[in-house]
């Protein structure tokens, strides 16, 4: 049985290593803002409202963890529909 052979070229060149590296200093910027955010937003709310600084954090992780998981399906859906329905 002959194998066939997957070639991947990675060259994508320098506009689209900048686009990539643009990208990546994005999402960076957007995780130091989203975590010092949620830490300012949930110490407001405590001394504001008295909830539970740790409570709120235990309710964001667990918003987090289903919108990952979300995220899986939405791709799936995506993949199958496209984007434009």
């Amino acid at each position: 049985m002959k194998k066939s052979r997957v070639y991947e070229n990675f060259n994508f060149g320098a506009r689209g290593w900048g686009i990539i590296g643009y990208a990546a200093l994005l999402m960076c910027i957007n995780g130091l803002i989203h975590t010092n955010g949620i830490n300012i937003l949930l110490n407001m709310l405590n001394s504001m409202k008295g909830w539970n600084v740790s409570t709120l954090l235990n309710i964001n992780t667990v918003a987090g963890i289903i919108g990952v998981v979300s995220s899986f399906f939405t791709g799936r859906l995506i993949v199958k529909f496209g984007a434009k329905k």
